[in-house]
């Protein structure tokens, strides 16, 4: 894409969407434009529907399809100004399944499995508080209000919510934090940064070496 993936870059930049989402827009888009060999400029809603029932028709799921279309949609409406294109592209719609449950034995293993307390302590915290893993792992020591009972969370896309502190949990903090300086990472290393970069938190979690 040359100059086109910069602009579409920075202008993703300007939304100030995640890194991840940055990447996965660009890659798709990127992958768009190598099927045709052919700059998007020049290409208009036929091109667009024609590759994604091409990818449909390969096996594509709903989310690889559901990232294409929004990767193509920001492409013709944000960096080449050209809405009209993808004006009539529909969303794939996407199957929706309950998760698994999981069961208290199950989820005693998994914490029990780790020797760490720091770990141990971010995944019971995630799990208490309903917190997605990042959004715990990324807590700092002024994001916990024992005495209001309350966390204050930066959730996804840099939206912020308040969270009720389980009340078992409002003694424990109060001793976990009670010599961190304000604005320190919760769930900090010995070194003071954060437990674990996202991408690698999931993995990094449960490494071998944090396991008895």
């Amino acid at each position: 894409m040359g100059e086109l993936y910069q602009r579409m870059d920075a202008d993703l930049r300007l939304r100030n969407r995640s890194p991840k989402t940055r990447k996965e827009y660009l890659d798709a888009a990127s992958a768009f434009v190598r099927h045709f060999m052919r700059s998007p400029a020049e290409m208009g809603e036929a091109e667009v529907l024609s590759y994604l029932r091409e990818l449909a028709t390969k096996g594509a799921g709903p989310a690889k399809l559901r990232m294409a279309v929004a990767a193509i949609k920001f492409l013709y409406r944000a960096t080449l100004l050209r809405p009209e294109v993808v004006a009539n592209v529909p969303w794939p719609k996407a199957r929706k399944t309950l998760p698994k449950p999981v069961s208290l034995a199950e989820i005693v293993t998994a914490l029990t499995a780790l020797r760490h307390l720091r770990h141990r302590m971010l995944l019971v915290t995630a799990y208490d508080a309903g917190l997605r893993i990042h959004e715990a792992a990324r807590l700092r020591s002024d994001d916990i209000l024992t005495q209001r009972g309350l966390i204050h969370v930066l959730g996804k896309g840099n939206k912020e919510r308040w969270v009720p502190l389980p009340a078992a949990f409002a003694q424990v903090f109060g001793f976990w934090l009670k010599d961190r300086p304000r604005g320190e990472a919760v769930f900090a290393k010995a070194d003071g940064k954060p437990i674990y970069e996202a991408k690698d938190l999931r993995v990094g979690l449960f490494d071998a070496k944090d396991l008895v």
